[in-house]
């Protein structure tokens, strides 16, 4: 029997853990075997019982069933070899089959069901191995097991380095001011309710609305507010191959933003100020000339340097001009028929919670909004009242003052002069810089004087000389690099760069309406995950658990 299993050609030495497929071998076969170790069993007299060879040959086939599967060519080989040496047996005696019996050598086996044994006639049938029938499916179980261990620890990986962005969201990106105003903002879902309703037709993927609402702090390195300027700044037929192209760089759609936004308030200017010319025109709401003021801030300020609140004004409203002035995407968002929002519910206090269908395919997304919310135009209104409250202030103490220095003029009351601070200490320091630069020979800005000044005596000499600044401004238009000194470090700097330099430190100071800002009273974004949703539902059935509490006790009382 074992000259005639020694034939086979494979299964001879112990697999090697290295080669490419048996990574794993020994974590999976516990009892290794091959046959060049069950000859060296053979040739050292170690088999005492005809049963230990059958077992160590029965055990070198299950351990090829166990770890390659019923469908590998090396199972295959094996099939082939358990047939020669299940005829080898057949061959032997009654008394020695019944010792070499399966059941004799490796128990009752599980998963093997109980079939007749073939008729004798039948010359030609296909071998059924019972041993491959027992672990027929544990490589598929193991390759599950495997799967799913690999999925865990991919969930766990990503579940932590979800962990640290929200840590670095919280300590880097976000402030406390914009994450309150990013959960106060209507206009940021209705920003994601536009593009997930006209994605098609401006030819851009879907944005979840985790990233628009995040999008808005990092313009500069935003992709995601990259792409969608590309194609609300583009042509209705440009926009149709806007998917083959790159998205615009920061500068490039900056620029063209304010190119777009001068050209609002031109018409703006020449409709003398009126918010309704422009809006019948252009679609444009009241509120956005109330927020940017009567000039375009853009000129002065690049996009990132408005307020969070600007921002998010600003691309809403390149979004209704879109919608107001481009007819196809106006066509297909009037076609839509379903339903814009689902009402969830109200609470007590007549508040309604409320989700769009059209971000569940990427965000949870769940809105309050209160029962009566004050528009802008009220808030406008108080802003204007205590403005003028205070500027009636203002103007009665500029009566006193113009009152006062009547008085003084006409001789009634005495100018009371108080004196400045540090008075002395100046004087020194001019007398200090005269003298020295009289000592050295330099001359100072403006006019300088001598030593003479000082004593009554000698003669005053005066030098009427040019002032530095404008020899330093001359001399910019012909050289085109200065040394510069920053802090401690000198640096070469060119003249555009002096010039850019001076011309921002004189730029006006930025419009921001902060009465016009949200209000949290109004609207809130109350559930942005699972979890918080989770406690939302929680807080509103404690809150009901209490009061169902209170209204027993007074019953019972």
């Amino acid at each position: 029997i074992l000259q005639c299993i020694l034939e086979n050609k494979h299964f001879k030495e112990y697999p090697n853990s290295k080669k490419k497929g048996y990574y794993d071998y020994y974590e999976v076969i516990k009892q290794p075997i091959c046959l060049d170790e069950i000859k060296r069993k053979f040739v050292e007299k170690e088999y005492t019982q005809l049963s230990e060879f059958v077992y160590d040959v029965r055990l070198l086939l299950l351990n090829c069933y166990r770890f390659f599967g019923p469908n590998a060519i090396e199972t295959r080989r094996a099939l082939r070899l358990e047939e020669t040496f299940e005829r080898k047996l057949a061959s032997l005696s009654d008394e020695q089959r019944e010792l070499c019996s399966l059941e004799a050598t490796h128990g009752k086996l599980e998963n093997v069901t109980e079939t007749e044994p073939p008729a004798e006639d039948e010359s030609k049938h296909q071998f059924e191995s019972k041993l491959l029938e027992s672990v027929e499916g544990e490589k598929a179980t193991r390759l599950l097991e495997r799967k799913q261990k690999l999925e865990e620890e991919i969930r766990s990986e990503k579940e932590g380095v979800e962990k640290d962005i929200l840590t670095w969201e919280k300590d880097v990106l976000f402030t406390e001011e914009e994450y309150k105003m990013m959960k106060y903002m209507w206009e940021i879902p209705v920003i994601g309710h536009f593009i997930s309703l006209s994605v098609y037709q401006l030819n851009i993927e879907i944005m979840p609305m985790y990233e628009i609402e995040r999008m808005f702090l990092m313009p500069q390195a935003s992709k995601g507010l990259a792409r969608l300027m590309t194609t609300l700044l583009s042509t209705p037929l440009t926009r149709l191959k806007i998917h083959t192209k790159p998205s615009m760089p920061y500068k490039i759609w900056n620029k063209k933003l304010t190119l777009k936004v001068s050209g609002w308030f031109k018409i703006y200017n020449k409709s003398n100020n009126d918010p309704q010319v422009v809006f019948e025109k252009l679609g444009i709401e009241h509120q956005f000339w109330k927020i940017f003021g009567n000039s375009n801030p853009l000129e002065e300020y690049e996009f990132h340097q408005l307020t969070f609140h600007q921002r998010v004004f600003l691309v809403k409203t390149l979004c209704d001009y879109i919608l107001q002035n481009h007819k196809l995407i106006r066509d297909t968002i009037s076609e839509i028929t379903e339903e814009f929002y689902i009402l969830l519910g109200e609470d007590r206090s007549g508040s309604k919670y409320m989700y769009f269908p059209q971000f569940l395919n990427q965000d949870i997304r769940v809105y309050k909004q209160c029962i009566d919310p004050k528009t802008w135009i009220e808030r406008d209104r108080e802003h204007h009242t205590e403005a003028l409250k205070t500027g009636k202030n203002l103007k009665v103490n500029q009566k006193k003052k113009r009152h006062k220095r009547r008085a003084w003029m006409l001789g009634k009351i005495t100018k009371r002069v108080s004196p400045k601070k540090n008075d002395g200490g100046k004087l020194k320091k001019i007398v200090e810089t005269k003298e020295k630069c009289l000592e050295t020979g330099e001359v100072n800005h403006g006019t300088t004087e001598s030593r003479a000044d000082c004593d009554p005596t000698k003669i005053k000499i005066t030098l009427n000389l040019k002032s530095v600044n404008d020899t330093v401004n001359d001399s910019l238009d012909k050289v085109k690099l200065v040394i510069v000194k920053d802090k401690d470090e000198y640096k070469m700097k060119s003249c555009e760069e002096i010039k850019s330099e001076t011309e921002n430190k004189e730029r006006k100071v930025l419009y921001s309406a902060v009465w016009l800002e949200p209000n949290p009273e109004d609207f809130e974004l109350v559930a942005d995950s699972v979890e918080g949703l989770r406690r939302l539902l929680e807080k509103l059935c404690d809150d009901d658990v209490e009061l169902i509490k209170k209204l027993v006790n007074s019953n019972l009382k």
